[in-house]
């Protein structure tokens, strides 16, 4: 690390993110990003993966909810820097298609690999992640989520995700990379005056809480109050870190529409971090 001048950490893209994660994500640890649905957990995995790519790190993109396709048509509106929407609905300007096609490019140029079969279990995903690794190499895997795996075990669901959270932490641990996963959270949060989520908030959270590495749990104003002022502001919880701080809070920005993350300026991120 002296002779490098950096950390073996793989960066979430977002440097004051990094800075309170020592580097971002490491080898062999299971990291949760955790969010009620529609909040942008899925959007951050994706945002994460780029990241990853453009640092030349090969990068396995599992998905139980959404079809390769979905997931492109994301990758371009993020890439183009245009709306999600105006992706989908066709009919191009001249403009529009050469940012596409550039977008496409970009997209083509990332060593980044998709696994979409269904029903996804944690056997088959440790299958293709091994066959990756011997192949092409791989230095991060994420999953897209937790409790759509299809892994048949115990006889409740908490039986059945806590051999989830296992397999998941043995996972990273057999393949040496992060594995990074997201997580719904219930609905108790709603519920309560100030709707930040809770480590107790994890859909049968004792194991998930015992066998990650880090949680981050995502929440944003606007999601509740659509008269938000900060629509575009998102709090990035570390709800726990086992090599670092917990309870802390950073802000980022969300665009809806290019379904993209940035970072706030240097001096806003200094004085924006807090305390739970």
């Amino acid at each position: 690390m002296m002779e490098s001048q950096k950390t073996i950490g793989i960066s979430t893209g977002l440097p004051t993110l990094d800075r309170l994660l020592g580097g971002g994500f490491y080898p062999g640890e299971l990291a949760i990003i955790a969010a009620r649905a529609g909040l942008g957990k899925t959007t951050l995995l994706s945002h994460c993966a780029n990241q990853a790519c453009q640092k030349g790190v090969p990068v396995l993109f599992c998905s139980a909810e959404m079809d390769v396709d979905s997931i492109t048509d994301r990758e371009v509106a993020q890439h183009a820097g245009v709306s999600i929407n105006r992706i989908r609905r066709g009919n191009y300007s001249n403009k529009l298609y050469t940012q596409i096609q550039e977008a496409i490019g970009k997209i083509n140029d990332k060593p980044m690999w998709f696994y979409g079969e269904t029903p996804m279990t944690t056997d088959r995903i440790l299958q293709h992640a091994l066959g990756m690794k011997l192949r092409t190499g791989l230095g991060m895997l994420l999953i897209d989520y937790l409790g759509i795996l299809g892994d048949q075990y115990g006889r409740n669901p908490y039986e059945r995700i806590t051999y989830i959270s296992q397999q998941l932490k043995q996972m990273a641990r057999i393949l040496g990379v992060p594995v990074v996963v997201a997580a719904q959270l219930n609905r108790e949060s709603a519920a309560r005056d100030d709707k930040r989520p809770m480590l107790s908030d994890l859909r049968d959270s004792g194991a998930i809480e015992q066998d990650a590495d880090l949680v981050l749990m995502l929440y944003r104003d606007s999601y509740y109050d659509q008269a938000a002022e900060n629509d575009d502001t998102v709090e990035i919880i570390v709800a726990k870190q086992r090599q670092g701080q917990s309870n802390r809070i950073v802000k980022a920005r969300f665009n809806k529409d290019t379904q993209t993350y940035t970072d706030y300026t240097q001096g806003e991120a200094i004085e924006q971090e807090g305390m739970i």
